[in-house]
């Protein structure tokens, strides 16, 4: 394998990562009922419920705030280093 097919594997396979771990709590979550049982008064929901709720939130704020800015940090890393390569010199100034 490529070096650079080994970089975009380091990029893609965390992020497809975090993707399916949120798509699949997204849907035991659903199908449990947790927000029902979250806001109902009483101490019946179970900590391990409450906790996975938690961590699904902290989840979903990586993947819908942080993610993405990862990633167009990757892409602007990725493209200025093409540019550079592809210029005169042909290397990195420095």
């Amino acid at each position: 394998m490529t070096s650079a097919r080994r970089a975009a594997l380091r990029v893609v396979a965390p992020v497809l990562g975090a993707l399916l771990l949120h798509h699949a709590l997204m849907r035991w979550l659903v199908a449990e009922g947790v927000v029902a049982s979250i806001l109902s008064a009483g101490e019946h929901t179970p900590k391990k419920i409450l906790a996975l709720a938690g961590f699904f939130v902290l989840l979903r704020l990586f993947v819908l705030l942080v993610l993405p800015g990862l990633l167009l940090v990757r892409l602007g890393s990725w493209i200025f280093d093409r540019v550079i390569r592809s210029s005169p010199g042909g290397a990195r100034p420095g």
